[in-house]
């Protein structure tokens, strides 16, 4: 029997017909457990939910940008809200206002609301900036997390000597990934293969 990771597979499967043909038997295969490492340090990302690992991965810019976000003080974004609205209302007030006044006025006055709304946004993206620029320098990692989740936007492939889990996890995470092979084992059997996603205080 063959340990095969995805790719392999696929050529098992493609190379059938030839053995049919050569009247060769071919292997059996059994595929490799496919696992996605999250560092411990990016879990703060999400909490402590190991439910929202596999969303760290998959979508990590917007889960990176949802958490800059609520860093800036929730007053701050209040008052921001508060201001926007205002100048909004006051901006829509004008627009109406103007179109009495013809269509070229209206266009000038509909062209300044966008561009007041536009600068809105520019200030609440300086909040978030100045917070993201903070916590990037606290924690450099960041800026390269994303591609060591999916490295070139493709699935972890890695080697670990056999050393590796016991230093970065001790005794229990030796303990846990015996009971991620067993699982694997058991519901590869059952034609259902997962890739699984794991925090691991790795530095």
């Amino acid at each position: 029997m063959n340990v095969v990771g995805p790719s392999e597979a696929s050529y098992y499967i493609v190379a059938r017909t030839l053995y049919d043909v050569l009247g060769f038997p071919q292997s059996p295969v059994f595929p490799r457990v496919s696992l996605t490492i999250v560092p411990r340090r990016l879990t703060s990302l999400v909490g402590e939910d190991p439910g929202r690992f596999e969303e760290l991965v998959v979508s990590f810019d917007k889960v990176a940008r949802d958490y800059f976000e609520k860093q800036v003080p929730p007053e701050v974004m209040r008052e921001l809200e508060i201001s926007q609205n205002d100048m909004r209302s006051v901006a829509e007030r004008v627009t109406r206002l103007a179109a009495v006044s013809g269509k070229n006025t209206e266009e000038v006055a509909a062209s300044a609301a966008r561009k007041i709304d536009f600068e809105l946004g520019r200030i609440r993206e300086g909040f978030v900036a100045a917070h993201r620029k903070r916590i990037l320098s606290e924690n450099p990692f960041l800026r390269r997390a994303g591609e060591f989740l999916l490295p070139s936007g493709a699935p972890q492939e890695r080697s670990l000597c056999s050393l590796s889990p016991l230093i970065y996890g001790g005794q229990s995470l030796i303990q846990a990934l015996g009971a991620l092979a067993r699982s694997h084992v058991r519901e590869s059997l059952e034609r259902h293969v997962h890739h699984y996603v794991a925090g691991v205080a790795i530095p």
